[in-house]
């Protein structure tokens, strides 16, 4: 079977919402499907000092462009290149035992579908030559970029955290997607309506990605 769908986009476009969604609708069709949350499967299994080093270095999240409590702007893409390559290699290698070891395995009954890819970490780091890294990491079989204004993302994130990051900086990495789906061929969809028609779009493109693309046909009768 060897599919995996990725979804990517700002915070608030509805990337975790969509992806259960869509493994839910594939097994109540009776396909084999799993939801994964790639950056996170191994980062428990470091002990807490490692663990913690990770999140203040690697940046898990998107907050080293948010204002910290002195009002002083955090971004890695300001830092020396002697802290982000050896960084950059970090991730690589983090990247793809994550891949080998938590998601391979899944692939040959399964079709997995995940959020919280690796992208955006090299990107918080390069900003837009970050685009080189891509081809080095494991490819989705279809990947769709959830869209959404940022005024509406900004009221539809649940985290405290993700509502402090800069506009600046989300401008800039939905760019930078736009650039991903061009190069790997992916699909846009515009999350602006409801979830369910939201869904049902969602849907339609992994249909025709897993009946045409892949001659794969799970939704013929």
């Amino acid at each position: 079977m060897k599919h995996l769908i990725v979804f990517v986009g700002t915070d608030g476009v509805g990337k975790t919402t969509q992806a259960m969604n869509l493994t839910h609708i594939l097994r109540q069709k009776r396909i084999k499907c799993v939801y994964l949350r790639p950056r996170y499967l191994l980062v428990d299994l470091f002990p807490f000092p490692v663990k913690k080093w990770i999140y203040k270095n690697v940046q898990i999240t998107t907050q080293k462009t948010a204002k910290n409590n002195q009002g002083k702007k955090i971004n890695n893409m300001q830092k020396s290149i002697f802290f982000k390559i050896p960084i950059t290699i970090i991730l690589l290698i983090y990247s793809f035992c994550t891949y080998l070891i938590s998601i391979r395995p899944l692939l040959d009954e399964h079709v997995v579908v995940c959020d919280r890819y690796f992208y955006d970490w090299f990107y918080n780091l390069w900003g837009d030559i970050s685009i080189i890294f891509i081809n080095l990491l494991p490819q989705p079989s279809l990947i769709l970029l959830l869209e959404l204004p940022l005024d509406i993302a900004y009221s539809r994130m649940n985290y405290i955290g993700d509502t402090l990051v800069l506009p600046k900086y989300y401008k800039s990495l939905r760019s930078w997607y736009f650039l991903i789906i061009k190069r790997l061929n992916g699909f846009t969809i515009d999350t602006t309506g409801p979830t369910h028609k939201t869904g049902e779009i969602v849907l339609e493109k992994v249909i025709y990605a897993l009946n045409r693309l892949w001659a794969f046909k799970p939704f013929e009768k």
